[in-house]
């Protein structure tokens, strides 16, 4: 900033919505809902036609080392909200992320169609829908072996867990509006 000698924040995205998780190693799985240029000043000249600004892309899930800018692994780029991701989450190893996928409307509402295990290293071999619906949240188990999550079942939240490599999930308790779950760290 010239006085303290840090360099500016540099912005990963920019978004209706950003939603972004950290893996152990550092790495940042990152969704972004609805891409807008950070900086509108500094659009790049192959973005603009007609003096418009043309977004290279609409919804986008991206795996990137912040130090490595090079290293940034698409896993969906999406031109229109037909196909977006949102909720992304590393396994407490890193090696595996849960992502719901669904479509995102004009009004900025994500509809979840399914809840996904893939590869944090982008690669489509290796992954496995885990369950399908509207999942609103999802959650590792400590050692990645289970996935817990809430999924909108009628008029209410139910929960439920599943093999992380996929199954028959099974409804915990049978009555509530369940949010946010977490597994306990203890065995």
């Amino acid at each position: 900033d010239g006085q303290t000698g840090v360099p500016p924040p540099i912005p990963l995205g920019a978004g209706d919505r950003v939603e972004y998780d950290v893996a152990p190693d550092g790495r940042v799985v990152m969704s972004v809902l609805g891409f807008q240029f950070p900086d509108r000043d500094r659009i790049p000249e192959e973005f603009i036609k007609n003096g418009v600004a043309m977004p290279p892309y609409r919804n986008s899930l991206i795996v990137s080392d912040p130090t490595n800018p090079e290293s940034t692994t698409p896993i969906l780029v999406s031109k229109d909200d037909k196909m977006a991701a949102s909720k992304p989450l590393f396994s407490p190893d890193g090696k595996r992320l849960l992502v719901l996928f669904g479509t995102f409307s004009d009004t900025g509402q994500f509809t979840a169609q399914r809840l996904v295990n893939a590869p944090s290293d982008g690669a489509a071999e290796g992954a496995n829908a885990v369950a399908d619906g509207n999942v609103l949240e999802a959650t590792w188990s400590p050692d990645s072996a289970e996935v817990a999550f809430v999924r909108r079942d009628g008029g209410r939240r139910a929960l439920y867990t599943v093999p992380a490599t996929g199954g028959q999930p099974q409804a915990v308790g049978s009555e509530g509006n369940f949010g946010q779950p977490r597994f306990s760290p203890q065995k």
